[in-house]
């Protein structure tokens, strides 16, 4: 059933009902974390990753032995897979195992191509498990309930005991190619059980089971590859083998003896998505495309900052306007051609070059005056540019320590740069979360016209620091009394999670941005998509003042005891409802009874009027009577005139 929020009928209950249903549903975590945000998971990764790979463990379970396949899981970037794993997914996968085999001797391993994300999950996991040795509830549940004897995740096979259960995180070349890391990896595994290897980022490496795929997965042709990452863990054999990836290749996305499917039914939601604008592709040169970042990005960011500081007085929750503050900087990545060989300039030009043009634009721009037009009330401004710096990472792996302090310039809100300029298309690795624009400079192409390399890049533009509807944002924004600046919060959140490609025309680069828009709102839609999730927020709000309001005058006039008593009075003088229940908890005290009893009597409008706030119509009764009473009258007809059945 589904209530209107302009029903003014609606109980207290029932309005807190249509509060609590903005925010996106939250699953409790297996274990979770100490802090809050890690006991839970959304809904939506609950049902697409926890599901399938528990439902996955129970058939091979049932069937006693692995399938000897990688069980390829949808998992598109920023779904939250990371936080599902080390807070989840880990837990229940030992939980299953050692209902199973009765045996706590088991080792789980987590991969990564991207050490930035084993360094995070090692973490994590880590944390996990030095607060369930402080927490005695937690302790009992995995040592003593579970049975496992865990003692911390490493992050290298020689760490590894061969004893008790374990946690490896680890690249997967270091595991599935010939040297010492699989050597002492395939002995500890003789030693114990290898229980799951969950391979993230499962497209790369291990997308392609051989050369004769390459063409169709890779989109390139080649007799030289072997696909030694992929064999080498197949040949581990783990008991269960998934793959996360949010670009599964061809092979990845068929069932046959290397891959089978178990979840791809999950997308990206609009309500935790940026917004979208139409893809700028054309003939342009790099200058051309450097200078419309340059600009927008630039431009941008002073507009960002006058809204900020009008918005910085509003009466707005703080820890949002925390969130504003920490993403006014905006920031762009190219991708750029590689130098050309001995010693030629590249054909698109090269990261260098996009620096240095960019440096020349600086200084052509810094201090320039440009007017700005307010949305809100359509007046002009005068604003200046104050234009940051351009880095460059030119290292093939994203995650090399150099480049993991040019992220980190990149994420400060304080550190000057607004730019990055990048060779490798892949791109993993890179984890820029105030990400506005990326300009593509080379023309895209391979023989196969495979669009995941494309989709991996446009997908770094996947992050958006709100999540829209609920307490995260859209309450929080609808209490804000001054219209004014209710509108500017719009504005901004909509400026701060804008996202933008200008490009060379590629055919590649045009399917992948159609896959990159599923699941996120087109930009010029986003003020109609925000303001009408505040609006909704408003509304309910109000809904549960009046339902707030209509309680505390129903309140005066609740008895201690039900009124209404077809069962007649006990020998101890109260109803006979009352006295069974007394009985039924007897190891209450009077005291606590009493309080457990009134929370079960309610207010009833005898005539089912419920505008008719007449003391004389206004019946306590045990919610048993009342909802019998409510039924078989058909009470409801006339409380709930707007009620609409589904």
């Amino acid at each position: 059933m589904k209530f209107n929020v302009s029903d003014k009928r609606l109980t207290l209950r029932e309005a807190n009902t249509l509060v609590e249903g903005l925010t996106p549903g939250e699953t409790r975590c297996f274990l979770g974390g100490p802090d809050t945000y890690m006991k839970t998971v959304y809904t939506e990764a609950h049902n697409h990753l926890v599901v399938p790979v528990i439902k996955f463990a129970m058939e091979r379970i049932k069937a006693e032995e692995s399938n000897g396949k990688l069980n390829v899981m949808t998992a598109p970037p920023g779904c939250g897979k990371t936080h599902t794993f080390c807070y989840d997914l880990l837990w229940r996968i030992f939980s299953e195992m050692m209902k199973y085999r009765k045996d706590s001797n088991m080792i789980i391993v987590f991969t990564s191509p991207d050490t930035a994300v084993n360094q995070e999950v090692l973490e994590n996991i880590n944390m996990v498990i030095n607060w369930a040795k402080r927490d005695s509830v937690v302790r009992n549940k995995i040592f003593n309930t579970w049975n496992l004897d865990l003692s911390s995740a490493v992050d290298h096979p020689s760490k590894l005991a061969g004893t008790g259960s374990e946690i490896l995180v680890c690249t997967p070349k270091m595991i599935a190619e010939d040297g010492p890391g699989k050597d002492v990896f395939e002995l500890r595994c003789n030693e114990s059980f290898l229980a799951a290897i969950v391979s993230d980022e499962a497209h790369r490496g291990l997308g392609c089971p051989s050369s004769e795929r390459y063409h169709t997965d890779v989109g390139w042709l080649t007799q030289t590859y072997n696909a030694t990452w992929f064999h080498g863990l197949r040949n581990h054999n783990a008991f269960l083998w998934i793959g996360l990836t949010g670009t599964p290749t061809m092979s990845q996305k068929s069932d046959d003896k290397f891959y089978n499917v178990i979840s791809d039914g999950m997308t990206k939601s609009s309500w935790k998505n940026g917004f979208v604008d139409v893809l700028d592709s054309d003939d342009y040169t790099l200058k051309e495309i450097v200078e419309k970042v340059f600009l927008d990005i630039t431009k941008t960011n002073t507009i960002n900052k006058h809204m900020f500081s009008l918005l910085s007085v509003a009466d707005i929750n703080k820890e949002i306007l925390k969130v504003y503050e920490n993403y006014l900087k905006q920031t762009a990545m190219f991708r750029c051609g590689m130098n050309g060989a001995n010693g030629n300039s590249s054909k698109w030009g090269t990261a260098e070059d996009v620096q240095t043009y960019w440096d020349k634009l600086s200084k052509k721009y810094y201090g320039k005056e440009f007017t700005h037009v307010q949305p809100w009330d359509k007046k002009k401004v005068t604003l200046i540019m104050l234009p940051g710096k351009c880095a460059i990472c030119l290292h093939k792996n994203k995650s090399a320590e150099d480049n993991k302090e040019v992220f980190e310039l990149m994420n400060s809100p304080h550190s000057g740069f607004d730019a990055l300029a990048v060779f490798q298309i892949g791109t993993v690795g890179v984890n820029i979360k105030n990400l506005r624009y990326i300009g593509i400079i080379p023309e895209v192409s391979n023989l196969g016209d495979v669009e995941n390399s494309p989709v991996q890049l446009l997908g770094r533009l996947a992050r958006c620091p709100f999540v829209w509807p609920g307490n995260a944002w859209s309450i929080p924004v609808s209490q804000i009394k001054n219209h004014e600046l209710k509108e500017i919060a719009i504005h901004l959140a909509i400026n701060i999670t804008t996202k933008k490609v200008t490009a060379r025309t590629s055919s590649l680069i045009e399917s992948a941005y159609v896959i990159f828009l599923k699941g996120h709102v087109e930009l010029k839609g986003a003020y109609t998509y925000l303001s009408e999730l505040v609006n909704d927020a408003q509304r309910r709000l109000l809904a549960y003042e009046n339902a707030k309001e209509r309680d505390e005058f129903y309140r005066q006039f609740k008895k201690e005891h039900c009124e209404i008593h077809p069962e007649g009075i006990s020998n101890s003088g109260i109803p006979v409802c009352e006295q069974n229940e007394k009985e039924l908890h007897s190891d209450l005290s009077d005291e606590e009874f009493s309080n457990y009893w009134k929370g079960c009597l309610e207010v009833d409008h005898e005539d089912a009027d419920h505008d008719n706030n007449d003391p004389s119509n206004l019946i306590t009764k045990c919610s048993n009577n009342h909802h019998f009473k409510t039924m078989i009258n058909e009470d409801y007809k006339t409380r709930y005139p707007l009620l609409k059945k589904d």
